[in-house]
């Protein structure tokens, strides 16, 4: 009779930790994995997932239901979880952006809450909840399209300019970076066109457009006579996504060109003007000895007159 009182005693106190770390009501515990990252690029699959592991803290069965707030993001978990006492398991959230959807971060609530023990509504509310942080990550991607520029061929022509149209198609601000080079001209012989701008960068707003310029060298005399045309190969490309993240790096080609026509009449006109105004500015060297030479005689046939004048008069 001593023994199996002893027996029983020992047993309880075995036990009694266990009871102490098991609730008596109903009791959740819920881990969730901090973040979690999803690409949105058009060559990527918008989705990504994370791992919660939710654990039964009471001495009963329990059912326990799941719920997510997902801040705008479509997500897919299991419903609920039955759970017998003290015992613990994983469940997976899938997470799905929109393809090309800006950069930025999200939160998901994650929450999950006891509804019945042993088959019955709790006595008590019991819940737990995590946030896990879903980061829409960046990418690049640029576009370009030619342009065409028209200059007046004038006196003093020796630069011109080319132009290009580039977008931003990445979901982040960017740096855009384009590259100009000559690749034809119309006139022969003489200089050749040549680059005065090389590589440049704009920064542009996801979505929007700008507009980039290069300097190009021409001979003065270029379009005087008819017009000419210079080709252009333009290339540009996303800094983010060949210099930053070394993923997605596509360079895109477009060709400019620039025109240089003959200059209008009334241009004509007031270059000749221009030139008449310089020719007869001042008389030449061999013309100005006879012009001194009749000015003194004048002065000197003036100054007689005064005199005989005067004598008459006395």
């Amino acid at each position: 009779m001593r023994s199996a009182v002893l027996l029983t005693v020992l047993a309880l106190a075995l036990l009694a930790p266990m009871v102490q770390a098991q609730s008596l009501v109903a009791s959740v515990d819920l881990q969730c994995e901090e973040r979690t990252e999803i690409e949105v690029a058009p060559w990527s699959t918008p989705s990504a997932s994370y791992v919660c592991t939710v654990a039964n803290e009471s001495v009963y069965q329990e059912k326990i239901d799941i719920s997510v707030q997902s801040n705008g993001l479509v997500v897919a978990h299991p419903g609920s979880i039955t759970l017998n006492a003290g015992a613990e398991e994983s469940f997976t959230v899938s997470v799905q952006a929109d393809t090309g959807m800006s950069a930025q971060s999200r939160q998901n609530a994650v929450q999950v809450q006891v509804v019945e023990i042993n088959g019955v509504p709790p006595p008590n509310v019991a819940s737990a909840d995590s946030t896990v942080i879903v980061d829409i990550l960046q990418y690049g991607q640029a576009e370009v399209e030619g342009d065409m520029t028209v200059f007046r061929a004038m006196k003093g022509l020796s630069v011109v300019e080319a132009e290009a149209i580039l977008t931003n198609s990445g979901n982040d601000v960017d740096d855009i970076c384009v590259t100009f080079e000559v690749r034809s001209w119309t006139w022969e012989g003489g200089e050749s066109a040549s680059m005065e701008t090389g590589e440049s960068c704009l920064q542009v707003a996801s979505g929007t457009m700008d507009k980039a310029r290069a300097q190009v060298s021409i001979p003065d005399d270029v379009g005087r006579l008819g017009d000419e045309r210079i080709v252009l190969d333009v290339t540009a490309w996303s800094r983010y996504a060949c210099d930053v993240a070394m993923e997605g790096c596509q360079r895109e080609q477009a060709t400019s060109s620039i025109t240089i026509a003959p200059p209008d009449e009334e241009e004509i006109i007031a270059e000749n003007d221009d030139n008449l105004v310089e020719e007869s500015s001042l008389p030449a060297p061999g013309a100005l000895a006879p012009m001194v030479a009749m000015a003194l005689a004048a002065a000197v046939a003036r100054r007689r007159d005064e005199t005989t004048s005067d004598a008459g008069a006395c």
